[in-house]
């Protein structure tokens, strides 16, 4: 028999940890009745309360509730029958797996609805392992095809902020197809590129600043056609939010509804501003990003330079930008920049990246423990908010000093 080539083998490790990994975060976060610490959004903070705890606050159909308390042979749709607060591409995932739940949860006429949430899970769970898998797969040819040791992409399975919220909400979804269409585009597959950079877009829109560099590196080469095919893949790529308004007007005006009025959860604000429903963060959360993506566009354009050290660290930048600077930073958000974080960062920096991610991992818990206690962790003053404020902190150190990284044109 022939030797497997290292680099394979060394990928099937890789491959047998992520799954070590995802199973690991599927135990951490399995629903069980007497165990709310195992919480997640696909379970507690979605499922639950539309289909259990509080459906009169979510349903817009009451007919459609009506049947399927009934256990009629019905599957409630999101942003039809209620109100769903995730962009598209979720939603529709969000939609077959409960379909599935609740028709292999209906027994003689009757829906058993934590049955129908414990299948949900497992069909979730199955969709974040592909996503997993594929943002390490496509990490590691990225790492690969940038002349960078690939090893250092197992760190983003062992960060514990990966093992806390993989199996918890959609990011891992949104980040796998932009690196998925960053590796495209690296291999000149344009409008491939753009389509998934667009749907991670109806995934996630916090990946929107990696369609903003790779459009102005097209510029910077004059690469005009290859842009123009970026654009349409983008548009093809983004055609669920326009599918969303067509097939229900109400549903797609309670999505953005939802995340415009939202408050400052455990934003990078709070500590100044002491008020949850203060409206300056959602002023200045646009601000602050545009103001990064000028500069580091402005520093790329005058330097007239393209080398991997610069794409990856403006990258990296650019979506903590999007990210730390939200007036929404929850725990789960860092799975959006952790790839690139792992990509870019060296030595000391990726040091201090691992210890706001530590950091981070242990919000929700804290969180939870707090609220059980009678707390009230969303607050100035909770012992959650101070682990918010350091990681917040540590996050603003990295993004200062990779911002005039940037700007200077320094070489590590």
């Amino acid at each position: 028999m022939k030797p497997i080539p290292q680099d394979r083998k060394q990928q099937g490790y890789f491959i047998f940890l992520l799954v070590l990994v995802w199973l690991l975060s599927f135990y951490l976060h399995t629903p069980a009745k007497e165990n709310v610490l195992r919480y997640t959004d696909i379970v507690y903070g979605v499922f639950i309360p539309r289909f259990l705890t509080q459906p009169h606050e979510y349903w817009t159909d009451n007919t459609s509730l009506i049947l399927f308390t009934e256990g009629k042979k019905v599957c409630p749709l999101p942003y039809i029958d209620y109100m769903f607060e995730y962009p598209p591409v979720v939603g529709f995932l969000w939609a077959l797996t409960t379909c599935i739940g609740f028709h292999i949860a209906r027994e003689n006429g009757h829906i058993d609805v934590w049955k129908a949430a414990q299948v949900h899970y497992i069909a979730q769970s199955l969709v974040i392992l592909f996503f997993f898998v594929l943002t390490g797969i496509v990490s590691y040819k990225i790492a690969g095809k940038l002349s960078l040791d690939e090893k250092r992409v197992f760190l983003f399975a062992l960060l514990p902020s990966t093992v806390m919220y993989l199996v918890y909400n959609w990011d891992i979804v949104a980040v796998a197809l932009a690196l998925s269409a960053l590796y495209m585009y690296t291999r000149k597959a344009d409008f491939l590129a753009g389509t998934l950079l667009g749907l991670s877009i109806s995934t996630k829109i916090l990946t929107l600043g990696v369609g903003g560099w790779i459009i102005v590196e097209y510029i910077v080469r004059q690469e005009y056609r290859s842009a123009l095919r970026f654009l349409t893949g983008i548009i093809l790529g983004l055609t669920p939010f326009l599918v969303l308004f067509l097939v229900s007007p109400v549903g797609f005006k309670d999505f953005i509804s939802y995340h415009a009025g939202w408050y400052c959860e455990n934003c990078l604000y709070l500590p100044l501003l002491h008020d949850l429903w203060s409206s300056t963060p959602r002023i200045l959360y646009p601000i602050l990003v545009l103001a990064t993506y000028s500069l580091l566009v402005a520093s790329y354009v005058s330097r007239r330079i393209s080398s991997t050290g610069t794409r990856l660290h403006a990258l990296f930048t650019l979506q903590l930008a999007f990210v730390l600077f939200n007036y929404v930073f929850t725990p789960q958000m860092l799975i959006l920049v952790s790839p690139f974080a792992v990509l870019a960062l060296e030595g000391f920096w990726l040091i201090l990246y691992i210890v706001a991610d530590a950091l981070n991992a242990i919000i929700t818990p804290l969180f939870i423990a707090e609220l059980e206690d009678e707390g009230s962790p969303w607050f100035w003053g909770s012992q959650t908010q101070y682990v918010v404020a350091l990681r917040n902190i540590i996050l603003l150190v990295l993004f200062m000093y990779y911002i005039t990284w940037n700007i200077r044109g320094k070489r590590d």
